[in-house]
């Protein structure tokens, strides 16, 4: 049995649970994260719908790691949210969101041609272009004001002429390529040689495209947007950079894709400043039951092995990101007393959409659901960390009671 001991215990692995182990560590208390769960990065598209101040402490945190990372995050006027198209042909608001996303902002007049990749079928972009250019159309309508919505084109490039490295020891079957994803091309882009193809292929095709007179003067003079599903990887930035140097096309990257870049983008940030914040992580260990009161428990085995653990500490968050994770069932199965016991057991992230007013209905959520995450997982945080430090008054009603639940 492994035994260990920490001020505070983060259980979870996505947004909320890195945001609690971040709040808490900046205020110099010691964090231990169980990064159990963390399903959720994959469903991030890495823009945020906060619906709130972004100037709120928890959002200039985010901003502010983001910047340190050289990936600066872009926040939208109040009550004005980016508009972003996505590769399903839908639209979506952000009021925070990566710089490659932004520039995709349908409310900005400049053309934006929708670019997909002929081995890549899961997305069309002509059919994706027609959805946006729909929806585009029923916004004038209910706006009255049409006279800035931009216009949507599609194209389709080859990776087989454009980067025809990538698909070396792929057989194609009906047109697809079996073993052959978006991560793949997104690492390959990433390469300088690449990016110069890239940008040769994308001027040859405008130049042989019957444009529009306003499209080819937009072309012109450096406005065209182009969005692809992906821009890169890790270096997408770069390679944005390179591509208009070279063409003076402005590269846009569609929300969609599954697992989305921009959950893999922001979990690399967040990994980074978890070391940073001397955060302990221990990864692939499985919470089972949390024993809460005076002295909060997180009990389970560490995968792949039949040891098991007990991690203790002064004050215990519980952050799931997805109401169907195990650590949510963990939380609903909590009573409710557990909220004042001691007030040592924190819930956030999604264990706080089991909470119900005093007539059984679910309290309403303010902001988009990764927005929330994000905001109460770093509030839990802020609140263990001033319990430990004495600045509120934690002694709670009722004395210290003790339970425990499990699965």
């Amino acid at each position: 049995m492994l035994d260990e001991k920490a001020q505070l215990v983060v259980v979870g692995g996505g947004l909320a649970a890195y945001a609690a182990a971040l709040a808490a560590a900046r205020q110099g208390i010691e964090v231990l994260l169980i990064p159990d769960g963390g399903k959720s990065w994959a469903l991030f598209g890495g823009s945020f719908a906060a619906r709130v101040q972004t100037q709120s402490e928890p959002f200039e945190a985010l901003v502010e790691l983001y910047a340190s990372a050289a990936y600066p995050l872009v926040a939208a006027k109040p009550a004005e949210p980016f508009v972003l198209p996505t590769t399903m042909g839908t639209v979506r608001a952000a009021d925070l969101t990566p710089e490659e996303f932004q520039a995709g902002d349908l409310r900005r007049p400049d053309p934006i041609l929708l670019v997909g990749w002929r081995e890549l079928p899961a997305f069309s972009p002509a059919w994706a272009a027609a959805a946006i250019r729909q929806r585009l159309v029923e916004w004038a309508g209910r706006s009255g004001d049409g006279s800035a919505a931009p216009t949507v084109l599609a194209g389709t490039l080859a990776i087989s002429q454009v980067l025809p490295q990538l698909l070396s020891g792929h057989t194609p079957v009906d047109g697809d390529y079996p073993g052959f994803n978006w991560r793949a091309l997104a690492r390959e882009m990433e390469q300088p040689e690449s990016r110069r193809r890239l940008a040769s292929a994308l001027n040859q095709a405008l130049v042989k495209a019957d444009l529009p007179r306003p499209v080819r003067q937009a072309r012109d003079e450096g406005r065209l947007r182009v969005a692809l599903p992906v821009v890169g990887l890790n270096l997408s930035q770069s390679v944005r950079r390179e591509v208009y140097d070279l063409t003076g096309l402005v590269l846009c990257e569609l929300i969609g894709l599954l697992p989305a870049p921009g959950g893999i983008r922001a979990k690399t940030i967040l990994d980074k400043a978890l070391v940073s914040a001397g955060v302990a992580v221990r990864p692939g260990w499985k919470v089972t039951r949390i024993v809460a009161g005076e002295k909060p428990t997180a009990c389970g085995r560490v995968q792949g092995t039949e040891e098991g653990f007990a991690i203790t500490g002064e004050y215990l968050v519980l952050a799931p990101d997805l109401a169907t994770d195990p650590l949510s069932c963990l939380a609903a199965r909590l009573p409710h007393d557990f909220r004042q016991a001691e007030g040592r057991l924190v819930r956030a992230g999604a264990a706080l959409y089991l909470y119900t007013d005093d007539k059984g209905k679910m309290r309403p959520v303010s902001g988009g659901t990764h927005a929330f995450l994000w905001a109460s997982g770093y509030q839990a945080g802020q609140e263990a960390a001033a319990n430990l430090v004495g600045r509120i008054d934690t002694q709670a009603a009722g004395g210290s009671r003790v339970g425990e639940c499990g699965r």
